[in-house]
């Protein structure tokens, strides 16, 4: 919601408007993490494994949207993440089992005592995909979460409350490096950040005690709507 907003409410282009969101969404996945972290819901060794493949990707992102348009990518960006958002609401994730051969086993227990065993498949596949989420984060200012979890739940089995909160600390390298490529190209308009930090910081803390208490059903279902504003965002935003 941040791009849209400095887009048509204060005019800013959209290289300035993406390097901004980026700059403040690195405080959002700050705040949601340091949240995760105290529910233990974080898987850090998944999480950085993936997030080395996102990093360099929302470098180049951020360098591509200097020279490039986005109005093609992004209508198509926007179509496939209803696409996905369809399927997330009412298909039904890939299963993990705990004692599948082949895999990496994972196993958490959060500050709860809820114990989360899964097994993650398909790594190598995964790679590719998260950079490409980094090539978006850079390139349209978004966190890339609208990629990862359903790259986590979907191809590696993660189980829906650990792909969130692992999503957050990824999004934390990936908005991190994409803001300051964004910066040394002198795409920021310093003064939106203020008032955007504190509002989003507080919204992340609101949102973390909401997937805390939300079930798994609901919470794919509000996630898979996200995506559905997410993707008519993104169609409509340079229509």
């Amino acid at each position: 919601m941040i791009v849209p907003m400095l887009l048509f409410v204060f005019g800013l282009s959209a290289q300035v408007s993406a390097g901004t969101s980026l700059v403040a969404l690195v405080f959002t996945a700050l705040s949601g993490t340091i949240g995760y972290t105290w529910q233990r819901r974080i898987d850090y060794r998944l999480g950085l494994s993936l997030a080395a493949a996102s990093a360099p990707g929302a470098i180049l992102g951020s360098i591509a949207s200097t020279y490039l348009t986005s109005k093609i990518v992004t209508a198509l960006f926007g179509c496939f993440m209803i696409l996905v958002s369809i399927y997330i609401g009412i298909g039904t994730p890939a299963k993990s089992s705990g004692t599948a051969a082949g895999g990496w086993r994972r196993h958490l227990v959060d500050r709860d005592g809820n114990e989360f065993e899964f097994t993650v498949r398909h790594l190598v596949s995964a790679f590719p995909l998260v950079f490409f989420a980094g090539v978006l984060a850079g390139f349209f200012g978004v966190g890339g979460g609208a990629l990862q979890v359903p790259v986590l739940i979907m191809l590696l089995g993660v189980p829906v409350e650990i792909a969130t909160a692992t999503s957050a600390l990824m999004i934390v390298v990936s908005a991190l490096t994409g803001a300051m490529t964004h910066i040394q190209l002198g795409n920021v308009a310093y003064e939106f950040i203020p008032l955007i930090i504190v509002s989003v910081v507080v919204g992340a803390q609101i949102g973390v005690q909401i997937q805390r208490r939300t079930g798994p059903r609901t919470l794919r279902r509000l996630f898979a709507l996200f995506l559905v504003v997410i993707g008519f965002r993104m169609i409509l935003v340079l229509a």
